[in-house]
């Protein structure tokens, strides 16, 4: 078919190779997908052709995947939605990678804070220990403003500015 140039008896006149009209026969699955990549896409603007590629990839996997997922494993539940699989599957694919990530001690405190929180990791109460005397720069404000105190956070136990004081710290606050 692709080296002859068979001619379609069925096309009449118009003499089409049998090239175009299985083209014709099968583009109906290339317009869907297209149609469908576009409902969901995760193509974002730019230039770099391989990126390009990539995010075709990963619009063409997730319809595939979703089409398996339908397959085999929602025949028994009722209408399965594509928006909801993708967000599942969106969550299963980058939750190993945040939980790597909130235990990095180097990352700034918040961002593990952040990711923690995420993922539902409980942050772990140091041990108490009086601090009397002593005074340390609030983790809070950051270096810029650089300020000192005597107080801190009872539960996880790091300097605090009375700006930033509550009893325990605002961070942990909002983590309750």
């Amino acid at each position: 078919m692709h080296f002859d140039g068979a001619i379609d008896a069925s096309t009449g006149e118009a003499q089409n190779p049998e090239m175009v009209t299985f083209y014709n026969m099968t583009k109906v699955e290339v317009d869907l997908l297209d149609q469908l990549c576009q409902k969901n896409n995760v193509q974002r603007s730019t230039r770099q052709w391989p990126m390009v590629l990539f995010y075709d990839f990963l619009n063409i996997a997730a319809i595939n995947s979703f089409c398996i997922y339908r397959h085999h494993c929602a025949a028994s539940t009722t209408n399965a939605k594509r928006a909801e699989f993708l967000e599942n599957l969106s969550w299963a694919l980058i939750k190993p990678q945040i939980e790597r990530r909130a235990k990095i001690e180097t990352l700034p405190r918040e961002l593990r804070r952040r990711a923690k929180l995420l993922v539902g990791i409980q942050e772990e109460t140091m041990q108490q220990y009086n601090k009397t005397g002593s005074r340390g720069r609030c983790y809070q404000c950051g270096r810029q403003r650089n300020k000192m105190s005597r107080k801190w956070c009872y539960k996880c136990n790091d300097w605090v500015c009375v700006y930033h004081l509550k009893n325990i710290c605002t961070s942990c606050v909002q983590s309750q």
